[in-house]
């Protein structure tokens, strides 16, 4: 039997514009959820998603990275959820793209202060 049924499978990929906050959000998921003690920060190039060597120096990601968590409710099954950040730069749309044929959810990310980037709506 395989460790998580395909049943209690959820996979999630965040897509939007360069900047709006997507590895943020991923980290601050993993750490309410109790994956991370605290979650990382872009500016000390501590992110689970973002760990490669030019993706620190960059300060943003350009490839898809996987992160994950376990969620329990009310004594149901536990749920494993499969989190994909994507990269927001066109130059690196390449990654987002193959990993939408992954995924069974797409989380729109949009910056409140600037509303929707170029990168959003060509996602949309």
């Amino acid at each position: 039997m395989p460790a998580h049924p395909s049943a209690n499978l959820r996979t999630l990929a965040f897509v939007g514009h360069a900047g709006v906050g997507k590895t943020t959000l991923i980290e601050a998921l993993l750490a309410a959820n109790g994956t991370l003690t605290s979650p990382g920060t872009i500016e000390r190039g501590s992110t689970v998603s973002d760990f490669d060597g030019s993706e620190k120096e960059r300060g943003h990601s350009i490839d898809a990275a996987l992160a994950s968590i376990v969620h329990a409710a009310g004594g149901q099954p536990l749920i494993h959820v499969n989190l994909i950040d994507t990269p927001g730069y066109p130059d690196f749309r390449g990654p987002t793209l193959s990993a939408l044929a992954a995924v069974e959810t797409l989380a729109v990310i949009v910056d409140a202060d600037t509303g929707i980037g170029y990168g959003t709506r060509r996602m949309m």
